[in-house]
């Protein structure tokens, strides 16, 4: 119960309240499993205040509390929070194994794929990172996977594919701002690589411009600097 309420500081942001709470269970008799877990929100709440050294130090006193009997749950944690000091650290090769090593834990989350699509983006391997969100986006259709895949697919070169995935993102966030903030951005873009535009086809793209625009300020709120964006490119269009 202790234990939990510390996670709960931390998911506040009271990283330093939630830090003490669990320093303060480490003084005591609890079970290895809490340990474990003790360690690991210390871990979080030091990556999360971006102090990726002190995380990764109170992380190699987890690892030694881990086993074959350690459950699935505090193992993906373990790995995730290693993942996120390690990138924080610019060791890729490092986040790269304990990616894997999280899905291994547990293949059916979604979070390993997403996570692991974003070390293979910072390692430059385009291919798997797009392979990869497209996995997380299978288990979990949410805005963050749809997000990520239009962006790598975008910087691929792939932006008429891109656009695709902006139409199944609006089709099944039907009433998210961002999901017509970000389809009206992908669609300027992939017009502009195409340009120049004939007269006809620059009053098509205005009018689904307009339309997207119409719908990121109805379902508001919305991320603003793209609906900004978004606002200007109607504007310059005429």
């Amino acid at each position: 119960m202790r234990l939990t309420a510390a996670w709960g500081l931390l998911n506040l942001g009271l990283h330093s309240e939630g830090r003490r709470a669990a320093q303060q269970l480490l003084t005591e008799n609890i079970t290895q499993d809490d340990e474990l877990r003790a360690h690991i929100l210390i871990a979080r709440s030091y990556n999360e205040a971006g102090d990726s050294e002190a995380a990764d130090a109170e992380l190699s006193r987890a690892a030694a509390l881990l086993n074959g009997d350690t459950p699935s749950g505090p193992r993906v944690n373990y790995y995730t929070e290693r993942l996120a000091a390690a990138s924080s650290l610019g060791d890729d090769p490092a986040a790269l194994r304990y990616a894997h090593q999280a899905i291994e834990a547990e293949p059916g989350a979604s979070a390993g794929y997403g996570n692991l699509a974003a070390v293979y983006e910072r390692l430059g391997d385009p291919e798997a990172a797009i392979t990869n969100a497209r996995k997380a986006l299978s288990i979990a259709g949410n805005f963050l996977y749809y997000a990520q895949l239009n962006r790598l697919l975008w910087s691929a070169g792939e932006g008429v594919e891109a656009l695709v995935v902006c139409d199944l993102m609006v089709a099944s966030h039907p009433t998210l701002a961002d999901a017509y903030a970000l389809r009206g951005i992908t669609r300027a873009l992939v017009a502009d690589a195409a340009a120049p535009l004939s007269p006809e086809a620059a009053q098509f793209l205005r009018a689904m411009l307009i339309s997207d625009l119409k719908s990121a300020l109805r379902y508001g709120p919305s991320n603003l600097p793209r609906t900004e964006v978004l606002h200007l490119i109607v504007t310059e269009l005429g």
